[in-house]
């Protein structure tokens, strides 16, 4: 596994600066936002990695 990657196996995902791996059967999608003092951008990827949803959003 590469440095950076969070892909471990099937089933579960691990992260690198925590040292832990979690179970994500169950996940449907993985949520995202980057929260900017200007403007706000919303993420979504399945546990697949693709994408499903990529947009701003309005800073309100």
């Amino acid at each position: 596994m590469r440095e950076h990657d969070t892909r471990a196996e099937a089933g579960t995902v691990k992260l690198p600066w925590k040292g832990a791996m979690f179970e994500i059967e169950d996940v449907g999608v993985f949520l995202g936002m980057d929260v900017g003092t200007s403007a706000h951008h919303g993420h979504g990827l399945t546990p697949a990695g693709k994408k499903v949803f990529d947009k701003p959003l309005p800073n309100s």
